[in-house]
């Protein structure tokens, strides 16, 4: 079992406005057991603490942060002449 904190970051088609959102993760590697995420920290601490009576927690080390450029970044205030859908793709 894990806990995860995962942010992810929207950013409107302008770049002007963004949005974070913040989920609280449990992920068990069991693929009958479904992934439960909470609104807050506290929410997911209580939930552990009521469900698991003899859970042994670790810190593990802070993985190093990366911002990924979204895949469309190169062609935003491009022109655009045409959109084409083949398949299972879109070509622009």
């Amino acid at each position: 079992m894990s806990l995860a904190t995962v942010y992810v970051t929207r950013s409107d088609s302008t770049g002007e406005r963004s949005q974070t959102v913040t989920a609280y993760e449990i992920l068990i590697p069991d693929p009958a057991v479904v992934r439960r995420a909470f609104p807050s920290e506290a929410e997911r601490a209580e939930f552990i603490e009521k469900s698991f009576r003899d859970l042994q927690l670790r810190e593990l080390e802070v993985p190093e942060q990366r911002e990924r450029a979204h895949p469309l970044a190169d062609v935003v205030g491009e022109p655009l002449s045409s959109v084409t859908f083949v398949v299972d793709y879109v070509q622009l």
